[in-house]
């Protein structure tokens, strides 16, 4: 799965990037992406971006442990700080500039060579529940179990290495590429609010979130119930 999630977070953004603006179409019209090919995936990307897909292959068990060590590093609504300085670790290693915000997000950013307005490829630190002894995150075959482990430790696996292996690649885009770690996703999407608050706007936004197969186009939205039992 990581495989097939790390191709797609290359493509996605880099498809993003390439893509000029246009009128968005209504969703109903707009196909869900259901099946990826596993690597190596064909494409027409220049010679950088295939050895970044190559790249993602190779290090495959590689990204595993960092998805791995995401996970484990526990990251309740409000309480991201420790996961934020970890994922903000891996990103400088990299070699991207990094920071995180006051808001406790984490921004990196691959400058572009033509300047215009930045897209982003983000993914949310925030988890719903914590890894505890009773249920640790753990690696049993090829399958990897535990809290967040899918939403969204998927996605921030995913972000760092995609970051990583367009970075090692070479590959430079034509506009700037931020990769930003949101905070309080789980509680009302708060971390990707303040981004758009205190930022000048963005030619797109791509967010990584869990499962792999569909592509929404849109707005997130969250749907809050109250039960009252007597």
């Amino acid at each position: 799965m990581t495989r097939r999630l790390l191709a797609s977070a290359l493509l996605l953004c880099l498809g993003t990037l390439a893509a000029p603006a246009t009128a968005q179409r209504p969703a109903d019209r707009l196909p869900a992406v259901a099946r990826q090919r596993p690597l190596p995936v064909a494409t027409s990307q220049p010679a950088a971006v295939r050895r970044a897909l190559r790249d993602a292959e190779r290090r495959h068990e590689e990204t595993i442990a960092l998805w791995l060590r995401i996970c484990r590093s526990s990251a309740l609504p409000g309480e991201e700080a420790d996961r934020a300085e970890l994922v903000a670790g891996f990103l400088r290693e990299a070699g991207l500039q990094v920071r995180v915000r006051a808001d406790g997000n984490v921004e990196a950013i691959l400058p572009g060579t033509r300047g215009g307005a930045p897209a982003v490829l983000a993914a949310h630190l925030d988890a719903l529940h914590a890894p505890t002894e009773e249920n640790p995150v753990r690696r049993e075959g090829r399958t990897l179990s535990g809290p967040g482990v899918l939403d969204d430790g998927s996605g921030l696996a995913a972000l760092v290495g995609t970051a990583r292996y367009l970075q090692a690649a070479g590959w430079r885009p034509e506009r700037e590429l931020r990769f930003v770690a949101t905070v309080g996703e789980e509680v009302g999407l708060v971390g990707s609010h303040s981004y758009f608050e205190d930022d000048p706007p963005v030619a797109a936004f791509v967010s990584i979130d869990g499962i792999l197969g569909a592509v929404d186009y849109g707005a997130t939205g969250i749907t809050w119930l109250r039960y009252r039992f007597e």
